[in-house]
This record gives structure tokens, C-alpha cells and sequence, in this order.
């Protein structure tokens, strides 16, 4: 005996033919009743809209490696040369200087040559680029454009970021 000789797949193919019947039913109903205009349709989706967008940012990042080889207390040294580096280098585009200047100075990413720069992309767009990801990871929780982020601590080294547009 086939499936569909069984009482159980008899009984639920029905019920699919009654619950299919029923929405077309249904849906025609409120075809006939319900009245949507490009107005309502713009007001929906203006309310929904920042909640359903993928989030964006463009901006700048400078990252600085650090390259301790050797023994464990070389690499400390490193680590701690890379973050006091990173740190001299925010405090100068904090001052004002140039952070497209200061990452070409300083910065050891994929994105130096650039002067740091980071196009407006989707935020987590799992990037090959480290510079991209570490830009990414700084800017999820920074809300006001133009920014200046703290120093973050990254797999490579330090970095911090300027969120110009989000």
C-alpha cells in the first residue's frame, strides 16, 4: 500500500486543501476591503525603515602592529611600543591633524596607503581585508559621526577609527 492510502496523510492532505481554500478565501476578502495607498504604504515603511536596514559606515582607520619575535619579553616590549605609538597617533588627530596624514605615518593595515580610508560598506560584511574587520568591530558601537574612537586592542596590534558616516 502507497503513503497516500494511509489514514493519517489522507487526513493531513485535507486539511492542507481546506487551509489552502481558506487563504485564498481570506486573501480575496481583504482585497475587497482593505484600501492601501502609496501614502499608507510610504508611512509603513518610514516607521520600519531604520529597523530593517543593514547598518553602513564609511570612515578611517589606523592600526599599529606590533612585531615581537623571540622571547616572550621582547613581544611585551612590542606590544607595548605598538600601543603607545597608536596612542601618540589618536592624540594627534584629536588635535587635529590630518588621520588620512597620521595613518599613512603610522599605520602598518592594508589600508595605510589610503591614508586609512574605509568606503562605505555594510558593517560585518566578513571582508578578507583585517583592516576592514577591525574597522567594523570599532564602529558597531559608535554612534555619532564624526567620532574619534578609543584605542582597541586587535589581533594584529592597536587601532582606533573615525566614524564619518554611518
Amino acid at each position: 500500500a502507497g503513503v497516500d492510502t494511509k489514514a493519517d496523510v489522507i487526513k493531513d492532505v485535507e486539511l492542507l486543501g481546506k487551509r489552502a481554500r481558506f487563504l485564498r478565501r481570506f486573501g480575496r476578502i481583504v482585497a475587497e476591503v482593505a484600501t492601501i495607498d502609496d501614502a499608507a504604504v510610504r508611512e509603513a515603511y518610514e516607521q520600519v525603515k531604520d529597523r530593517t536596514r543593514i547598518p553602513e559606515a564609511e570612515g578611517y582607520v589606523v592600526t599599529v602592529g606590533y612585531a615581537g619575535e623571540g622571547a616572550p619579553e621582547n613581544f611585551e616590549k612590542a606590544k607595548e611600543a605598538a600601543r603607545k605609538k597608536a596612542e601618540q597617533a589618536r592624540e594627534r588627530v584629536a588635535g587635529g591633524e590630518s588621520i588620512e596624514k597620521v595613518a599613512k605615518e603610522v599605520s602598518t593595515d592594508d589600508r595605510a596607503s589610503s591614508g586609512g580610508a574605509v568606503e562605505r560598506h555594510p558593517i560585518n560584511s566578513r571582508s578578507a581585508s583585517s583592516a576592514l574587520r577591525v574597522f567594523d568591530q570599532i564602529v558597531a558601537g559608535m554612534g555619532q559621526e564624526g567620532s574619534l574612537s578609543e584605542i582597541t586592542e586587535t589581533p594584529e596590534g592597536y587601532a582606533f577609527a573615525k566614524l564619518v558616516k554611518r
